[in-house]
Formats: structure tokens, C-alpha cells, sequence
């Protein structure tokens, strides 16, 4: 659903498609808060779009992730202590106000 156009919120339904692995939302408008629960994805793309504040706790359990792409998005410091701390830096590029591990500006 990548480069649609789509704006708003994401859709609290996504979080009841169970099944689904991968969800790649980026280069939309889409803004507020990620929604708790999201699934056992293995990808996430949220990169360009509108969202604000920090990296919501609630990703910290999506321990089957291997990829993730939160660029140009988030502020505050990656949470610690969890497997977003072992991505690439790439996966959080343009995040200027985003700090933590792997991020050199801690």
C-alpha cells in the first residue's frame, strides 16, 4: 500500500489481520499514533509519512521483525534493551530529533 496517497490515522481493523507478515504503509500521509498491537510482522515500512513523537513501546514486541524502515518519522530515543536497538541505522535515516542505539547521536 506503498505510495497511495492514503492520509489519516492507520486503521485500528489493521491490527486484526493476524496472518499478515509483511505491511509496508510508506510514502503516504498517514499521522497520529501507530497502533498497539500491530501483529507478528516480519516487515514494516512507515518511512515517509506524517507520523510524530517517539517510536511507540508497543513495536518493542515485534520480535519477528527483519526488516524495519521508520525513516523520516519519529522523534526521542529508540527504546532499549530491544531488537529495534539491532537494525541498521538506515532504518531510522532523517530522524533528526531520534536518538539511541544504533543512532551515533545518543
Amino acid at each position: 500500500m506503498s505510495s497511495n496517497d492514503l492520509t489519516g490515522e492507520i486503521p485500528i481493523g489493521i491490527t486484526k489481520l493476524l496472518e499478515i507478515k509483511g505491511l509496508n504503509l510508506s510514502r503516504n500521509g498517514f499521522y497520529g499514533n501507530v497502533p498497539n498491537e500491530i501483529g507478528q510482522l516480519k516487515v514494516l515500512d512507515l518511512s515517509i509519512n506524517n507520523f510524530a513523537g517517539e517510536i511507540p513501546q508497543s513495536m518493542t514486541g515485534l520480535n519477528f521483525l527483519a526488516y524495519l524502515n521508520l525513516s523520516n518519522n519519529f522523534s526521542g530515543k529508540i527504546p532499549s534493551g530491544t531488537q529495534l536497538q539491532g537494525f541498521n541505522m538506515s532504518a531510522y535515516e532523517g530522524n533528526t530529533r531520534l536518538c539511541g542505539k544504533p543512532l551515533t547521536n545518543i
